[in-house]
This record gives C-alpha cells, sequence and structure tokens, in this order.
C-alpha cells in the first residue's frame, strides 16, 4: 500500500513521534491506517481499536507519545467510519467476525508480526475477540473501560449511563430538555461519560469526537445479545484491565471481564478521576502502559 509520507501533528493533539499514513484492505473494505515511530524490525507495535461502535480514531492520538524507534503506535478508523470507507449498508456488514478480519487486516499493513492490541470500550471487545481468534498473533492485550463479555451486562451498564444523565440534569449541568439536533444531542450526552462533565479533548473548541451514526446503529443491531465469555475464557495472555473511577458504566463492567478472564495473566489500573476516557488522567494511565508493555526512553 502506499502511504502518504511523514508529517507532523500539532502539539496539541498529543501526537509526539513522526508518522505515516497508509491503507489496509479488508475485503471490500479500505481502512485508513496511521502508524507513528517504529523503524524497520521495530519489536514491537501496539494496535488501538476505538470505541463506539462508529468513533474514529481520531480522539486516541496521544496514544501516539507512546511511539518511538523501538515502538510502534498503530491506529486505523474502523469500516464505516473517519476516513475509511463504508461497507453495504447493513447489519450483516457489521458483525464482530467483520472487525475482527479488519483488525488482521491492520495488522497485516504494520508489519504482520506479533502485536499488542489495545482496546477502549467497545474496543475491547474486538480486542478480545481477536486474541482468542487468533491467539498466536498477540503478545498481550490492554483493555480500557472495555465493554463486558455479554450483551446482558452491556445494558446494565447503559442503564447506569441513563442515570448518570439523570442526576446531571437534575443537578443543572445538563439541560432537562435535551437537544433536537442529533450532533448538539451526542455532544450534550458525552458529557455524562466524563468524571468532569466540562472536560474536553479538543480545547480549540469543534466536534470533540468524529461518529457516525450508521455504524453505531448497524454494529449494535449485528451484534445484539452475544456472549463470548467461552472463548474470552481460553486466552492466557498478559492482561492490562484499566478503568476510569467514575466511569458511567459502573465498577460491574470492570468486574465482569476480570471475572471471565479466567486463565489469562490480568492486573488492574484504577484511574483516578476518570470516567470513560483516559485522557481525564493521562499521567496515570501512561505511566501503567509504559510498565506494563515495557517502554523504554520513548518520553
Amino acid at each position: 500500500m502506499q502511504n502518504r509520507g511523514q508529517t507532523e501533528e500539532p502539539p496539541e493533539s498529543g501526537a509526539t513521534a513522526a508518522f505515516r499514513e497508509t491503507k489496509a484492505r479488508s475485503g471490500s473494505v479500505v481502512l485508513h491506517v496511521r502508524i507513528a515511530g517504529g523503524s524497520p524490525g521495530a519489536a514491537d507495535v501496539l494496535i488501538a481499536v476505538g470505541g463506539g461502535p462508529g468513533l474514529s480514531s481520531r480522539y486516541m492520538i496521544d496514544l501516539e507519545q507512546l511511539a518511538g524507534p523501538a515502538f510502534t503506535v498503530v491506529t486505523y478508523d474502523p469500516r464505516g467510519t473517519g476516513r475509511s470507507t463504508s461497507p453495504p449498508p447493513e447489519k450483516s456488514s457489521y458483525g464482530l467476525p467483520e472487525h475482527v478480519r479488519d483488525l488482521d487486516a491492520v495488522r497485516e499493513e504494520a508489519g504482520g508480526g506479533h502485536v499488542h492490541v489495545l482496546g477502549h470500550s467497545w474496543g475491547g471487545l474486538v480486542a478480545m475477540m481477536y486474541a482468542a481468534t487468533h491467539p498466536d498473533k498477540v503478545n498481550s492485550i490492554v483493555l480500557v473501560n472495555s465493554v463486558p463479555p455479554t450483551w446482558l451486562a452491556l445494558m446494565e451498564g447503559k442503564l447506569r449511563v441513563e442515570t448518570r444523565i439523570e442526576k446531571l440534569q437534575k443537578e443543572g449541568v445538563l439541560p432537562e430538555a435535551l437537544p433536537n439536533e442529533s450532533a448538539e444531542l451526542r455532544r450534550t450526552l458525552l458529557r455524562a461519560y466524563f468524571s468532569n462533565p466540562d472536560f474536553r479533548f479538543f480545547q480549540k473548541g469543534g466536534e470533540d469526537l468524529e461518529w457516525n451514526s450508521i455504524a453505531n446503529r448497524l454494529t449494535n443491531s449485528a451484534v445484539e445479545g452475544y456472549d463470548i465469555t467461552a472463548e474470552i475464557g481460553k486466552l492466557s495472555h498478559r492482561v492490562l484491565i484499566v478503568y476510569g473511577d467514575s466511569d458511567p458504566f459502573g465498577l460491574p463492567m470492570v468486574e465482569a471481564v476480570r471475572n471471565a478472564l479466567v486463565k489469562a495473566r490480568a492486573e488492574s489500573v484504577r484511574l483516578e478521576k476518570c470516567g470513560h476516557f483516559w485522557q481525564e488522567n493521562p499521567e496515570k494511565f501512561f505511566s501503567a502502559l509504559r510498565s506494563f508493555l515495557k517502554i523504554h526512553g520513548t518520553l
């Protein structure tokens, strides 16, 4: 695949390493991939899978501060989001097997070796299922505020998010009459996902997140009723479970993930004053990742 050369990201993005952009083909879908740091033959590669479903990888750009000559950080826009192409608009195009296949295509584009896989929120489900499908291709797994291994536990988590929204409405932080316009509604409800509702990803304003409602709806429809407990119960990898103490989905989701990884060598890190996104406590988050991934000399 042809890349678009190297460039530098504006300082506010959190990226600190040179990167290149390329494409990975997965069936009929072409995925936009960004590869930061590393050098030919770099031993360690981390591929990050974003949340939503339906979010582009833009909000994960700060992971590139982990990149260096010996460590590569790869992010990509999932199918139907950002600069990746969209498959036919039907739920069969957005199932978990399709997302797992996409991740493997990205791995091949990044060099085809063994990788560390980081999954945030919805991306945690993809990361866990990828490791269960291709255990020999995964060195370790990082799960950040991951969705749980069952649909039922996820629905219980979503009820806790609704409770958080209602609480903020009663406190006057969120309006009781929510906006009708979809983009404004998303921006309003996003505030409930942070420990500090005034937190912003990008201080210059504009959209905090790039989100595709079609990808979100069809993916949720495709995976409805899922249960991968048996599959991930077989994993024996090293796993780092990272969670915010104020994640509105609640501690039961963290426990569901931890309890399902019965054979894995799992450890947990709690981020104080942090909601669903690690950016509220970046110091502890990146310290934990560097320690777990044994990254040295990339600060």
